[in-house]
């Protein structure tokens, strides 16, 4: 399936709609590698992003949905779970610099109890 700006689907389809293994391109290098469900991401899938971020994990109807990296172009990561595309329950965040905080998060945001480690020190709190 292909559309007028240029992206297209290959893969299973089910009743019309994207379901079971595929692969979508679209502009500027965006693709979605995995599981499709009613036409939505579903299931294990990668994303690579227009800027480069990548993520690998769990989706669910369309968004980052449970357990799943992120790999950012700076050179930092994320790893653990995810709630409507935002990071959201336990995770791991490592800056390129070797900081690296494990904790708690609230959409997207270092929240409840964690701990960063700098080197060989460790500041564990919560926030």
């Amino acid at each position: 399936e292909s559309w007028s700006d240029g992206a297209h689907y290959k893969g299973e389809f089910l009743d019309g709609f994207k379901h079971g293994s595929g692969v979508y391109r679209a502009h500027g290098g965006v693709q979605y590698e995995g599981q499709f469900r009613n036409d939505h991401f579903d299931g294990q899938g990668s994303y690579r992003f227009a800027n480069g971020r990548t993520y690998v994990g769990q989706w669910h109807d369309g968004h980052m949905n449970g357990r799943g990296r992120t790999d950012f172009p700076d050179g930092s990561s994320y790893e653990g779970h995810y709630q409507k595309d935002f990071q959201h329950g336990e995770g791991t965040f490592r800056w390129p610099n070797g900081r690296t905080y494990r904790g708690q998060w609230c959409t997207g945001k270092q929240d409840g109890f964690g701990a960063t480690v700098e080197g060989e020190r460790e500041v564990s709190g919560r926030g």
